[in-house]
């Protein structure tokens, strides 16, 4: 390179282009002049060069409007970055890593916070569906499953609640499909459980009021069970054996219908849940059913709070070791993000400052 003409086209350019962007600007040309040297004689390599100082320099005296300048300055310093990160490959591989590593744990949290947390629930009008549990003398929060008493006696209010549905696990039971045996989590469900959900069956239908008349010889199925073992095929009236007996099959239900899906594993068969009169009285101490109601239209969470509260002492009181006082509404949302949500915001918390340690270690190199 010409020593006399870099030096005079470097003091052009420092004086007529703005600070921030000259060392940018000169080692662009410095590159090309010397790829140029290289390639051509010099006296065409020298006069490329006045050309574009001339150029640049009229580009420069011209645009003085913001925008211009702005969008100049970020073009050359994407040009200057792109160029150091070429000429440092390993740097550029350990900054590229950093950045990947801070954000893709923060789109991996936030997914599941956002599915957990944030997202609406896969269910018609899911605002209205909530949890009730009782106060009892052992649960003064509230925190306790109601028994079939306290269900039957909260159910007549319908003032309060379009329907009510309860349901009962039975744990993993061995269940004879076509001519395999296969371990299924099973549920059992009240007959305006299926109210409550708002969803339809993928194939037959659900329970009605005849299926709890006799021993509960019919059953739903899961729409997982029935691609699995049945291929998704015709499943109607196909018999499940289990301990109570025989179950003719009369409905496929979507995915999400036993309400349980995002804190129990989620069940696979649904048989009725049949009480007699020992099950119902206040004494028998069966506080075991998971109870989920959906709003009167209209009616605010508050709202059915305050009225949920005027039945203190009105439902049935239960055993001498377990007196009922009252019941106890809440979002069923709440239900479903109660045990996780302090977990998940913390790893929400580390995963922003891990982020954070990253851009700035970045910065720092």
């Amino acid at each position: 390179m010409k020593p006399s003409l870099w030096r005079l086209a470097s003091w052009w350019i420092r004086r007529r282009v703005p600070p921030g962007n000259a060392e940018p600007i000169l080692g662009d040309l410095a590159e090309d002049y010397r790829g140029r040297r290289a390639a051509y004689s010099r006296v065409r390599a020298n006069a490329w060069l006045i050309r574009e100082v001339l150029s640049m320099s009229a580009a420069y005296g011209a645009s003085r409007v913001r925008g211009r300048e702005a969008l100049q300055s970020t073009a050359q310093d994407a040009r200057f970055t792109v160029r150091l990160l070429a000429r440092h490959p390993w740097f550029a591989i350990t900054a590229v890593a950093t950045l990947a590593l801070g954000v893709g744990a923060n789109v991996a949290v936030f997914s599941t916070v956002r599915t957990v947390l944030l997202s609406e629930l896969p269910y018609p009008d899911a605002a209205a569906l909530v949890e009730v549990t009782l106060k009892t003398s052992r649960a003064l929060d509230g925190g306790m499953a109601p028994n079939v008493a306290s269900f039957e006696a909260l159910a007549r209010h319908d003032s309060l609640f379009t329907s009510l549905g309860a349901a009962q696990g039975v744990g993993e039971q061995v269940v004879g499909i076509q001519t395999a045996v296969h371990s299924v989590r099973t549920r059992m469900v009240s007959l305006a459980f299926g109210r409550v959900t708002g969803l339809q069956p993928l194939a037959g239908r659900l329970f009605d009021a005849a299926d709890f008349q006799d021993s509960g010889s019919v059953a739903l199925i899961s729409r997982r069970l029935w691609l699995a073992r049945f291929g998704g095929g015709d499943v109607l009236g196909q018999q499940l054996r289990s301990a109570e007996g025989l179950h003719e099959v009369i409905g496929v239900v979507p995915d999400g219908f036993d309400l349980g899906g995002h804190t129990d594993e989620p069940a696979d068969v649904w048989l009725p849940l049949i009480w007699n009169t020992q099950d119902r009285s206040p004494d028998s101490g069966n506080f075991t059913l998971s109870v989920v109601g959906r709003l009167a239209p209209g009616l605010t969470m508050e709202e059915a709070r305050r009225r949920i509260a005027s039945l203190d002492g009105t439902l049935p009181s239960g055993t001498a070791r377990q007196e009922v006082f009252g019941a106890r509404l809440r979002p069923l949302r709440e239900r479903y993000a109660a045990g996780v949500r302090p977990g998940l915001l913390l790893l929400q918390g580390v995963s922003v400052l891990l982020l954070l340690i990253a851009c700035s270690n970045l910065a720092h190199l």
